[in-house]
């Protein structure tokens, strides 16, 4: 006499099966979700444009992540519109007659532009919170947002507040005038 299929056995083979479909159908969308969310470009510029000011726009190219404050300070003195007027001999590696987005180069497909906002921070008093540095044309110092009496590095708009779908590029410099201090340089896209 041969054994044929019992429901126990049907019931157990169809409830493995059931329990491996709804694994699959749970965890693979799961794993694919980031390749399908936010915008695949926003990391790449803003890295590319942290690279580009760290590695020599900012500085020597044949001293990277060494930042010239003449040239910094001049990079961020043009704010968000551009102001014109002759730069440093040192510092030709951008333009000053256009916008910080111009500056460094980023534009979007369709005529379309990212935001953008570039900042340098240090936490100069050791309180364990980083903020922008100001240039007041004798030191570097920090300040909190409105306060600064100087050039202020820190140029753009802030991100929108749904931090997911902005991309932070952050580059440890050094600024060798003046005190000579570490830093972070930040380009945030969105």
């Amino acid at each position: 006499m041969s054994r044929g299929q019992t429901v126990l056995d049907f019931a157990i083979g169809v409830s493995v099966f059931l329990i491996v479909v709804a694994f699959v159908l749970t965890v693979v969308p799961g794993m694919l979700d980031p390749f399908v969310t936010g915008s695949e470009e926003e990391p790449v510029v803003a890295n590319r444009v942290a690279d580009s000011l760290s590695q020599g726009r900012l500085g020597a190219p044949s001293d990277p992540y060494s930042l010239s404050v003449t040239c910094t300070t001049a990079f961020f003195a043009e704010g968000e519109t551009g102001t014109g007027g002759p730069l440093p001999s040192e510092c030709t590696r951008f333009e000053n007659d256009v916008s910080h987005t111009e500056r460094v180069g980023i534009e979007a497909h369709d005529g379309a532009s990212y935001g953008l906002r570039i900042r340098i921070v240090a936490d100069l008093n050791d309180d364990g919170t980083a903020q922008p540095l100001c240039d007041d044309g004798s030191a570097l110092t920090e300040f909190s947002p409105g306060s600064c009496g100087g050039t202020s590095y820190s140029v753009g708009s802030s991100p929108p507040s749904d931090s997911g779908s902005v991309s932070v590029a952050r580059r440890l410099v050094y600024l060798p005038d003046n005190q000579g201090m570490d830093a972070s340089l930040l380009v945030e896209v969105w």
